[in-house]
Formats: C-alpha cells, sequence, structure tokens
C-alpha cells in the first residue's frame, strides 16, 4: 500500500467489544451508497462485506478476499475473481482545483491477508450516511446510537 490512508477510527476485531454487531445493520430496504460517497460500486462492497459477517455470526472477526468473491455469484454481482473493495480499503484519486487528491480509503484494512472493519466503516453502515467520528455532532448520534441499542431500540 502505497497511499497513506485516513484516520478511520480503531480497527475492529472479536477483541473489541463494539455495541453495533453485524447483525444491528439493516440490509434490506437501505442503501450504503450516501454514507460511501454517493458511490454504488462501494456501497455494494460494503454491503456484501457486512452480510459476510452476519452470516459468519461472530462478530466483526477478520475476513479474506475469498470469502466475499466466494458470494459473488449468488448476490447478482459480477462473475467470481471479481470482487473490488472499491475504495473501501485504498483511497482512489480525483481531481479537485486543479489537483489530485485522495478520496476514500481506510474503511478496511488488511493485516496478515485478513481484513477488518474500521470503527467508521460501522458507524457509517448503521446510519446510513457518511459520519466522522471526531466530529462532536456524530459523537453526540453516537452515543444516542448506543443508549438505544442498550435499550432495545434500533436505529
Amino acid at each position: 500500500m502505497n497511499k497513506k490512508l485516513p484516520f478511520r477510527g480503531r480497527i475492529i476485531d472479536e477483541n473489541i467489544n463494539f455495541p453495533i454487531k453485524p447483525e444491528d445493520i439493516p440490509s434490506h430496504g437501505r442503501t450504503f451508497a450516501i454514507a460511501f460517497d454517493g458511490q454504488l460500486d462501494t456501497a455494494r462492497s460494503a454491503w456484501l462485506i457486512v452480510e459476510c459477517l452476519k452470516e459468519k455470526g461472530q462478530g466483526w472477526v477478520p475476513f479474506s478476499w475469498a470469502e466475499l468473491d466466494c458470494r459473488l455469484d449468488g448476490e447478482g454481482f459480477l462473475n467470481r475473481g471479481n470482487f473490488l473493495f472499491n475504495r473501501l480499503d485504498e483511497p482512489a484519486n480525483r481531481i479537485v482545483n486543479n489537483q489530485i487528491v485522495p478520496w476514500g480509503g481506510g474503511w478496511i484494512v488488511c493485516i496478515d491477508g485478513q481484513y477488518r472493519v474500521t470503527e467508521e466503516f460501522i458507524w457509517r453502515c448503521y446510519f446510513g450516511r457518511p459520519i466522522k467520528i471526531d466530529c462532536e455532532k456524530d459523537q453526540t448520534l453516537i452515543k444516542t446510537a448506543i443508549e438505544e441499542l442498550s435499550s432495545g431500540q434500533s436505529a
């Protein structure tokens, strides 16, 4: 990886008791496109990751590219062997004010061949919108969501 990844919060895995589990993220009737800068390809990749982790039933455990790729045929995506993270892992470049700047990336992190999600990835999927975990307004929203999850309600 040659590009510097933006900070997207802690890397979440099975050793962290995170308040939101994959099962808490609605997957029907919600699009992740708004959550990931309006990009449908990125949203589909995020949705597939969440669905794969729901199926595993073990929380936010590490996963492999092959685990995601093997689901492609059954989910109406491209044929197997073609799964792309679509900016979830590494940023793409775009031109802003005549300068090339990185765009996206850092929501999914690869460590020793296994992928893990970050806090911001989870919150974006949960709320269905962009969220920056360092923003005071979003910290309040997150606190409210945690309280609702604790009381059995859902976002």
